[in-house]
């Protein structure tokens, strides 16, 4: 290398200066770092949006009265252009150079109604109520923080989540558990399993959504994954598909608030809430998948969490349910 060359390239060496730096929040950084005469923005920190326009998008410069864009089905980004706020309500971030950020605050439900609908308020259950006419989708299956209002048993309503303004998040012991489960059973063959009658599905089919016991036991327990008081059960028996060789004749419920320590006999920590009977499917034409639901309201006010479904006694083979719901 010549000694022209290195002094041309000590010429451009630059000096570093130790920074003492920190780690600083709600500060947004603009621009980029290559450009002649670069200035950063660090250390003008960002604004929030106003209250009633608390959505921050187009990198900040604008602020939407909704966190939805142009599609229901999108949530606003901030990086989301300048035209996609829904329904184009949006003001201009009251500081330009400083851009906005977004109040980030969304409503939490009370334990009372842990379930959060997002864009309605809080529900008393996460058991869909069983209502089909009202909306084909309530069936008496799992809610989930998207489902219709329709479905919810009680709502409670939040004006900022049905303005869509924050959202309603479900309570912080809901979210740990949110579905039901089979704590235990017994099942034919382990293919037909109880959680498949925990949605209605109206008709059996073949090894997808009904349950099918086997020869010993007969039963299956379900935990809720927190405390109701139920008022009612909806039953609708099985036929075992196109097979119809096992039914539910006579069954039990029982229910309890605490973790069963034991699944055998005698049930001393379970709560005996109904019994009943089915008629045997060939009355009401199961080829058809007419068989009917079959309500039994309960009288106790005892908060429980855990349901035991017994089948004492069957038709054919064995016993069989396609839908349990308990409200």
């Amino acid at each position: 290398m010549s000694s022209t060359t290195t002094k041309l390239l000590v010429g451009a060496i630059f000096t570093l200066v130790p920074i003492n730096a920190s780690l600083r929040t709600n500060v947004i950084i603009t621009g980029t770092t290559m450009r002649p005469k670069f200035v950063r923005q660090e250390g003008k920190s960002s604004l929030e949006c106003p209250v009633d326009h608390p959505w921050a998008f187009d990198y900040g410069l604008k602020c939407c009265k909704t966190y939805k864009g142009l599609s229901r089905n999108q949530d606003l980004r901030y990086e989301h252009s300048s035209s996609s706020c829904e329904n184009d309500k949006w003001v201009t971030c009251p500081d330009r150079e400083r851009r906005c950020r977004s109040r980030v605050d969304p409503v939490t439900c009370p334990e009372s109604y842990p379930l959060g609908l997002i864009e309605e308020g809080c529900c008393e259950s996460i058991v869909s109520r069983y209502d089909p006419d009202a909306n084909p989708s309530c069936l008496g299956g799992i809610l989930d923080p998207y489902s219709s209002p329709t479905c919810c048993s009680k709502l409670f309503e939040v004006n900022l989540c049905t303005e869509r303004r924050q959202k309603c998040l479900s309570s912080t012991g809901l979210s740990k558990k949110i579905n039901l489960t089979i704590l235990d059973e017994t099942t034919l063959y382990g293919t037909l399993y109880a959680r498949y009658a925990l949605t209605d599905s109206k008709c059996d089919k073949i090894y997808n959504n009904y349950w099918v016991a086997s020869g010993k036991g007969r039963y299956f327990i379900i935990d809720y994954g927190y405390h109701i008081v139920p008022k009612k059960v909806i039953l609708r028996n099985g036929h075992n598909a196109g097979y119809n060789d096992r039914a539910t004749r006579n069954f039990k419920i029982y229910g309890s608030d605490i973790v069963p320590p034991s699944n055998q006999e005698p049930w001393a920590e379970w709560i005996e809430m109904a019994e009943g009977s089915f008629p045997h499917p060939n009355t009401f034409g199961f080829k058809l998948c007419r068989v009917p639901l079959t309500t039994i309201n309960f009288n106790s006010s005892r908060q429980l969490r855990y349901f035991k479904f017994h089948a004492v006694t069957f038709f054919g083979y064995g016993a069989s349910l396609q839908y349990i719901g308990i409200f």
